[in-house]
């Protein structure tokens, strides 16, 4: 916890329960706000217009466009109705069962590659929204491998996000590597 600087996570979980409730339940992530005077010093001003920029992390069962829809109707139910939605991206979730057995393939290649027994995550917070297209259109389940060159502090999505050269290069090797003992 102390990598994150916080004392203590939501409902005080830890453990298994926090990692369970960060892979399986659904976010809402407000990225950014804007509205009145934002510029150097004093300004009494009442905004005509505010902005808000938000993602949502879906999780398996849940469509984008059914949320927005949602979004949508609770923003009128509150009295909201002047609100304009726009959707700049959408991407399904994408959870393959963990005995897949292009999961086990997957698991074999990188502990092949790495000397030692591969760690498994069910699933993660992030999108890659080409896992849905392969998946509908190719039938290639989806997977993200371990061939990225980010490290637990990295500063993922952060201004100072950065990745280690010695990463990069363990990655680019991990990926031949990998497309190689594909069959």
């Amino acid at each position: 916890m102390a990598v994150y600087g916080v004392k203590e996570f939501v409902d005080g979980l830890r453990g298994v329960a926090l990692r369970e409730r960060a892979a399986f339940t659904p976010t809402c992530n407000i990225a950014g706000l804007l509205s009145g005077y934002t510029g150097e010093g004093v300004k009494t001003v009442l905004p005509a217009k505010a902005m808000a920029k938000i993602d949502f992390r879906l999780v398996p069962h849940q469509d984008p466009h059914d949320i927005t829809e949602k979004l949508q109707a609770y923003l009128k139910s509150q009295g909201y109705d002047d609100i304009h939605v726009s959707v700049f991206g959408a991407a399904e979730p994408v959870m393959t069962p963990i005995d897949s057995p292009f999961v086990k393939r997957i698991e074999s290649i990188a502990e092949s590659f790495a000397g030692k027994p591969a760690s498994i995550s069910p699933i993660l917070g992030g999108t890659l929204p080409l896992l849905g297209a392969l998946r509908r259109h190719v039938g290639v389940p989806g997977l993200s491998s371990p061939g990225n060159a980010s490290y637990w502090a990295s500063g993922a999505h952060a201004p100072n996000e950065h990745i280690r050269l010695f990463d990069l290069h363990r990655a680019v090797r991990y990926n031949c590597y990998m497309l190689q003992a594909l069959p």
